[in-house]
């Protein structure tokens, strides 16, 4: 086992409990299909948080050959999965409790702490980049740092509206971006 490796298996852990939780929810939803009332943003922003999870992975994975490990660049590494899986758990609305879940109250319950959690996993890579100076280009900071900015909104606004066209936008540029 090569160094790296040994160092990844911590993030995948971490990453691996935030598709958990998610899948956990998704498989509660469709097996309870009445029990949930559904908000197309909320199910938007948990599929989103699902495949940020994926590329999360795929991108580490990448960066094995170019990081000079020590335990501060170990614990770096981990601020990204954590605030990751700290939005996941947070998106995830609690599968106990009412006989009924409003999906759309969650979220809104829940919309600053969750974008204050991608707004620190969206910057992480982008300090990476700044760190590594060689593996992420200067276009992918920017792009990074360009899906900042509406996230930082989304954390401050509760305008159904906005949240309605950050998530279609984010979607969007996930698509065009994969």
């Amino acid at each position: 086992m090569t160094e790296f490796e040994y160092f990844s298996a911590m993030i995948a852990v971490i990453l691996a409990l935030g598709v958990t939780h998610i899948l956990r929810y998704v498989s509660h939803v469709a097996l309870n299909p009445g029990l949930v009332i559904r908000y197309w943003v909320h199910s938007a922003w948990v599929l989103l948080v699902l495949l940020a999870h994926f590329a999360a992975w795929w991108n580490i994975w990448e960066l094995g050959d170019d990081l000079r490990f020590s335990l501060y660049v170990f614990l770096y590494m981990l601020i990204g999965p954590i605030a990751l899986f700290l939005a996941a758990r947070l998106i995830v609305p609690p599968l106990h409790g009412p006989a009924q879940l409003d999906t759309e109250t969650h979220y809104y319950s829940v919309h600053r702490l969750f974008f204050a959690l991608l707004g620190a996993f969206i910057i992480w890579p982008s300090l990476l980049g700044i760190h590594l100076q060689d593996s992420v280009s200067m276009a992918g900071i920017i792009r990074h740092l360009a899906l900042l900015a509406p996230i930082v909104v989304c954390a401050f606004s509760a305008n159904r509206r906005l949240h309605a066209f950050v998530a279609a936008l984010v979607g969007i540029a996930i698509l065009v971006d994969a």
